[in-house]
């Protein structure tokens, strides 16, 4: 990856709630919208920023990319993950090996990998990532709970697997 830009995803999910009405029941069409509209932006960051380094690539200024060892071309664009088992928790879904949370997981990963698919070219290309996030995932969780949104209580920053490293019930 030429960079990284990391979603907090149960933020995103808590103001996705926040925008349904009471009578609302499909809450899964809120939060693609809302995931939608943070990706696309993501990706416009990604370019303006590939833009830059594309532009010092082709005066010189990366000896590796000079020497021929890398080429911008191929780096990708990464949409970084972080905290989908707090916004799983946050819904009231479980996270283990069951069928609301594996829809929720395929919700998040789907909506984004179909962006991905669908904004890349040959100049900016885009993937997805659950990344280890080891100091912004305290940070998310800090920033979140002095913000007022729901936090977990029994940890005190958000996991960045797609399970809770901390259940002893998880099962390799």
């Amino acid at each position: 990856s030429c960079n990284v830009i990391t979603i907090n995803l149960n933020r995103l999910v808590q103001n996705a709630a926040k925008e349904t009405s009471i009578y609302d029941t499909n809450i899964g069409v809120h939060i693609e919208k809302y995931l939608t509209e943070i990706v696309e932006r993501v990706h416009k960051y990604h370019i303006a920023y590939k833009t830059m380094l594309y532009e010092w690539e082709a005066n010189g200024m990366f000896t590796a990319s000079k020497a021929g060892y890398i080429s911008m071309q191929k780096l990708y664009s990464t949409v970084g993950l972080n905290g989908i088992n707090e916004a799983a928790e946050f819904l009231g879904i479980k996270c283990s090996y069951n069928e609301d949370y594996k829809n929720f997981c395929q919700l998040i990963t789907g909506t984004i990998s179909e962006l991905n698919r669908k904004n890349s070219t040959k100049k900016f290309q885009f993937n997805t990532e659950f990344v280890p996030a080891e100091s912004l995932s305290s940070k998310n969780y800090n920033w979140d709970k002095e913000d007022g949104y729901w936090v977990p209580s029994n940890r005190n920053l958000y996991n960045s697997y797609f399970y809770l490293a901390s259940d002893p019930n998880t099962s390799i």
